[in-house]
């Protein structure tokens, strides 16, 4: 027999214990300098031997119980939270070995003072407890005199322990909601602390020495101290802070993660194998924990299964490849419960319901249902009906009460994307999440090319009211990322008011980088369809949430859907081309973002860096009893449009209509490009269209010289302005005259009216999609080969026209050469003037801005007058406020009375005009003729890349570019990709600003590509990256700020307001007549008269306007009759007038000259 040696520190430690155990009694354990009160002795000594032989192997299920004490009155205690996270811990650290915990989600509660003031005590073993489990008794966090906190197990291997107070040190850490519960647990399940076993006096030595006999005579746990040491470790690394002897110079050096050791709470983390296997030996072995065991409560579907009759689940449901399960009646989980349904397998609920454990309800919601997928095939089935992916058929069913009700994938796995989801009149009620379908790309089973997901969801209901699981936060109903398309159909989306565990920025639909429809079916019986089952979207934060990165090309539809009390109805961050129709909304109040009192804003839609869309034939007004806010129909923000119209929508009651925030325009400089209003019509709005923000600017031309914009604006009793435009790019607005709800009265600077009287002029409004009630939509948006063939021919000629008047145009400018023009005016000298004045009158109106400027500076040649002779001609160009900026700064001013003169000259309109109005709707013309063509492309069940960046590539511009990389994207051809961004700042020709907001969006797209090629999704962006996107979000002026918004949301649940400005106070626009007088001393058109006061004769000397040669002099009495006329033929010169037989008195005399006038006073003595 082998000698055991004895360590005297611990031969001294355990006679103190004893010392202890006299004096105390009950107090014994809870003096003991550790967090564990477990007596040192096993419930089953008789079986060690047994338990040394067997090996078992897991899963093991185990029953639990869970008792809260708490005093009489029913205060102290843990709360059902509290309660929860404990749990989870015990999962978390358990469940990777296969140990799993099975609770019905009841709890016990014992109210009684004398155990709740004494938990060491020991006494709560006392109380009845279930024997068919492992009782759990969680005592409050409170610490006491003796003993801050301890856990302790009734017996090792046994059925029951309890937890109270606080980690010893700090005292501020719960012992409930920490490891000490799986320590306590591993008790129960038959293991050692690593110091102690049956032979509770044999002691391992440091080298592992007396490993199998002594300590708890596993040798995969190092030996440890006995009893005391955990507070001598360092939290930060679990490190221990000072050696312990085990005889002099020889010091332990345990393993400070383990669960089992006397380490601190947050270093517990581990199980050895051997613990393990000693943990699955005990269960099949002790019959205390025998009684505990749950059989498999797995359900394995391989065959084809039908489950008729009510039944519950404690465990998963899998259904294998090749296996059906058809469920007709209530199917009841357990919390950690879960369906699988495997690529192969089929689940159809038919009229049946997946809902919690009874006694589950509300608070601890089931998992819901997992269909995988396999990434690498297709949707389609085979011809026997099989399909490569999981696939769930969901027919009048409900699911509710789950943590995520349908998640079409293996959560994490990208292999296991591509479930299939077919839902038809069935509800969603009180789930966390309701759909999460993404990270797959369907594609053809025979050319292999992109096409759309087969998923759908077809009048169904999603639900959160007052019987909702506050535990969990609810974010969305339906959450698609990075997924080809997804099927709304005649659903109904709620979320009851104040109801807990909402995330103040809830959402019905989130959408990231995925396709996807929300479409209503018809529900009437004629054709065309009358009658519609509409999508409704009540009490959201943002109904539908749609953004998109630089590397998808997805696009969505909202159509014919009913939008009420959401603070957004449909926000947009990034995604092109999408389509709204025949919606209405009725915007509630913002409770999510604080923008000050009153200022919250709600929009009907909100989108941001959005081009190609169409949004026609809407409604938007406020829900009744709103709150005060800021209400808005449509804000559009830094949507860089090339021709873009917001068309024949309805906006009633409103703070602004449409506002359009920073940059809408392709190009800041060209007014031909941008975002348009068109056939709207507003009542009772306090601003119809507002115009502001950083590079503030829309498209120049609201309906053009053919037809009016065709606006009908809020009575001007109601309105503070028609059109507020706080930017300073003109914005020329037409409108029918005889309409006078279509009159622009009120407005501001920059805005330029054009009242159009022909009756041909009139915008008939027509509608593009059929009406809301007829037609049908999806032919609208998605072309045949006839419609397709159509709208290529329609651009040819649109290109065609704008080429042969762009022609014309450029031949007219400057004479044909800006830069001849430019050097005869530089080298012209003083005696040059009337040479160099008819030269530039005679290429008027065409003379280019660069053109005039450089006249303007040309101050030795052209006087003041003739210079204004000049400008005046050139009105079109007066309307930009970079040259109106210029003649008022440079070093020789032109006099202020003349700039103000120049800008009401502004309004004019020439052959110039016409010109511009007729290049403007021919590049309308083209531009939308490929936004169709794209549109349709993007929407066909096959989606042909090639064809698309064909007509974006005819499209032409940097933005069309950029989306041309997204192409390449999509198809995951990243060298091409990343060789057109290298060379797109030099094929655009970009610099200064434009440069620097092109190379953050490169720095983007490169940082998504680099993702991508590693497998890398953006929860692995490194540090760098992550600044870089925060400093871009929260600083940049260009798109870059908006997407990395959108990366930083979806990857970190951030949340950007983005308040709007405000108007502030409105200035409107005078409309006042040109004053003759200084239009006529602007041209430089003067009279005088000497002797004055005259006798005999007077003497006239008169100046014309440049170039005029006939005016006439009137002299009329103070009473207006006219005494004489005298005719002038010369450009300047003197006339006399004899006044010998003319009566004393006081005589006006006035020049005139082409339609202008100078006007003085003679006396005649």
């Amino acid at each position: 027999m082998k000698i055991k040696p004895i360590n005297p520190l611990l031969l001294k430690a355990a006679f103190w214990f004893i010392l202890i155990s006299i004096s105390f009694s009950d107090t014994l354990q809870a003096q003991s300098n550790s967090f564990c009160a477990t007596p040192p002795t096993g419930a089953y000594p008789e079986l060690e031997d047994v338990l040394k032989t067997t090996v078992a192997e897991g899963p093991f299920y185990l029953k639990i119980y869970v008792h809260v004490v708490r005093r009489d009155d029913g205060t102290g205690g843990q709360s059902v939270e509290n309660v929860l996270q404990a749990l989870s811990i015990l999962d978390q650290d358990f469940n990777p070995y296969s140990i799993y915990f099975i609770w019905d989600c009841s709890i016990h509660y014992i109210d009684s003072t004398i155990l709740y003031n004494f938990p060491y005590s020991g006494r709560v073993f006392l109380t009845p407890r279930n024997k068919t489990g492992i009782n759990i008794y969680l005592f409050g966090d409170e610490s006491y005199t003796y003993n801050p906190g301890e856990g302790r197990t009734d017996s090792i291997g046994g059925n029951a322990f309890y937890i109270f107070g606080k980690v010893k040190s700090p005292y501020s850490n719960p012992l409930v909601r920490s490891h000490v519960i799986s320590h306590e647990m591993g008790h129960c399940l038959n293991l050692w602390h690593p110091w102690e076993g049956p032979n509770n006096l044999c002691y391992e030595w440091p080298n592992g020495n007396y490993c199998e006999e002594c300590g708890d005579e596993l040798c995969s746990t190092p030996a440890e101290p006995v009893n005391g040491c955990n507070q001598d470790i360092d939290t930060n690394d679990c490190s221990w802070l000072y050696p312990v002897e085990f005889s002099p110079g020889w010091f332990y050096k345990p393993d400070t993660t383990l669960f089992m050791g006397y380490t601190h709470p947050k270093c517990m983390s581990t199980f050895t194998d051997e613990q393990l296997q000693r943990m699955y030996n005990s269960i099949v072995t002790l019959p205390v924990l025998q009684a505990c065991v749950v059989p498999d409560p797995n359900h394995i579907i391989s065959g084809t299964v039908a489950w008729n009759t009510p039944i519950e689940v404690a465990g998963d449901v899998i259904i294998e490849p090749g296996g059906q399960l058809t469920i007709t009646d209530e199917v009841a989980f357990y919390p950690k419960s879960k369906i699988i349904v495997k690529p192969g397998g089929k689940l159809f609920v038919n009229r049946g319901t997946l809902t919690n454990l009874p006694s589950c309800r509300p608070g601890h919601p089931w998992q819901g249902i997992e269909v995988w997928g396999n990434s690498a095939a297709n949707q389609y089935p085979d011809a026997n009906g099989n399909y490569n992916q999981g696939y769930l058929m969901l027919n009048n069913a409900t699911i509710e009460n789950a943590v995520c009700a349908v998640d079409l994938w293996k959560p994490n796995d990208f292999s296991k994307t591509g479930g299939i989801l077919k839902a038809t009149n069935s509800h969603f009620i009180n789930n966390t999440k309701s759909i999460h379908a993404g990270y797959y790309t369907n594609k053809h089973p025979i050319n292999g090319k992109p096409t759309t997901n087969i998923g759908y969801a077809v009048n169904c209901t999603f639900v959160i009211n007052q019987g909702y699981n506050a535990s969990k936060t609810f974010y969305k109903h339906a959450d698609l990322a990075q997924l080809n398309g997804f099927s709304f159909s005649g659903c109904d989306f709620s979320l009851a008011q104040g109801v807990d565990g909402v995330s103040p920025w809830n959402i019905a639909i989130g959408s990231y980088d995925a396709a996807f429809s929300v479409t209503a079916p018809c529900s009437g019986d004629m054709s065309p369809c009358n009658e519609y089952d509409r999508n409704t979207f009540t009490g959201f934060y943002a109904a539908v949430y749609a953004t998109k990165t630089p590397d998808y090309n997805t696009t969505f539809d909202v159509i014919r859907s009913d939008f009420s009390n959401n603070a957004i109805g449909i926000y947009i961050n990034g995604v092109k081309n999408e389509a709204i129709l025949f919606c209405n909304f009725h915007l509630g109040s913002n409770a999510g973002d604080d923008c000050g009192v009153g200022l919250s804003p709600s929009y009907g839609i909100d989108m941001t860096g959005s081009t190609g869309f169409v949004i026609e034939e809407n409604t938007f007004q406020r829900a009744d009893g709103t709150a005060p806010g800021d209400y808005t129909g449509i804000r559009a923000t830094q949507c860089l449009s090339i021709v873009d119209d917001i068309y024949k929508n309805s906006y009633i009651g409103l703070e602004r209509a449409n506002l359009a925030q920073d940059l809408n325009r392709a190009d800041y400089s060209n007014g031909a490009t941008g975002i348009s209003y068109l056939c709207n019509q507003n009542r009772f709005n306090r601003l119809d269209i507002h115009v502001t923000g950083n590079q503030a600017s829309i498209r120049g031309n609201l309906g053009g010289l053919e037809v009016a914009s065709g606006n009908t604006l809020t009575d001007p009793a109601f309105a503070e302005a028609h059109i507020l435009n706080q930017g300073v790019q003109d914005v020329n607005y037409y409108f029918y005259q005889p309409n006078e709800n279509e009159r622009l009265i009120e407005y501001s600077t920059y805005v330029y009216p054009y009242p159009l009287t022909i009756s041909q002029t009139r915008n008939e409004c027509l509608s593009h999609y059929g009406g809301s009630t007829g037609g049908n939509t999806t032919e609208g948006l998605v072309l045949d080969a006839a419609g397709m063939q159509q709208k290529a021919d329609e651009y040819s000629q649109y290109v065609s026209d704008y080429n042969t008047v762009a022609s014309l145009y450029q031949q007219l400018t400057d004479g044909g050469s800006t830069e001849t023009t430019k050097t005869v005016i530089e080298t012209s000298q003083p005696d040059d003037m009337w040479i160099l004045r008819d030269d530039l009158l005679g290429k008027s109106p065409y003379l280019s801005q660069e053109v005039l400027m450089v006249a303007a500076d040309k101050t030795d040649v052209l006087p003041e007058a003739v210079l204004f002779e000049i400008l005046a001609a050139n009105p079109d160009e007066l309307r930009r406020q970079e040259l109106i900026d210029y003649l008022r700064n440079k070093p020789d001013p032109l006099p202020e009375y003349m700039i103000e003169l120049l800008e009401i000259l502004a309004r004019g309109e020439t052959g110039k005009t016409a010109l511009l109005n007729q290049m403007a709707r021919y590049y309308n013309g083209k531009v939308q003729a490929v936004n169709t063509i794209v549109r349709s492309l993007l929407r066909d069940t096959i989606t042909d890349y090639g064809q698309v960046r064909t007509w974006l590539t005819n499209l032409g511009g940097i933005e069309s570019g950029k989306q041309v990389v997204g192409t390449y994207l999509a198809e995951a051809n990243y060298t091409t990709a990343l060789g057109l961004l290298d060379s797109m700042a030099a094929d655009y020709s970009l610099s200064g600003v434009d440069l620097e907001h092109f190379n953050e969006y490169r720095d983007i797209t490169g940082m998504l590509i680099s993702l991508r090629q590693n497998g890398l999704d953006y929860n692995n962006l490194d540090s760098a990256s992550i600044a870089q996107l925060v400093d871009f979000a929260d600083n940049s002026t260009g798109e870059a700020r908006y997407l990395a918004q959108n990366i930083l949301s979806q990857a970190f649940g951030l949340h950007y307001c983005n308040c709007p400005p405000q108007p502030g106070t409105i200035t409107l626009k005078a409309s006042k007549p040109v004053n003759p007088v200084l239009l006529a001393e602007a041209h430089g058109l003067t009279i005088g008269v000497a002797p004055n006061p005259a006798s005999t004769w007077a003497a006239f000397n008169y100046v014309l306007a440049p170039g005029e040669t006939n005016g006439l002099i009137t002299i009329s009495d103070n009473r207006g009759n006219t005494i004489t006329t005298i005719p002038v033929t010369d450009n300047r010169g003197q006339k006399v007038w004899d006044t010998r037989q003319v009566s004393s008195g006081m005589y006006i005399y006035t020049l005139t000259c082409n339609g202008m006038s100078r006007t003085g006073k003679l006396v005649i003595k």
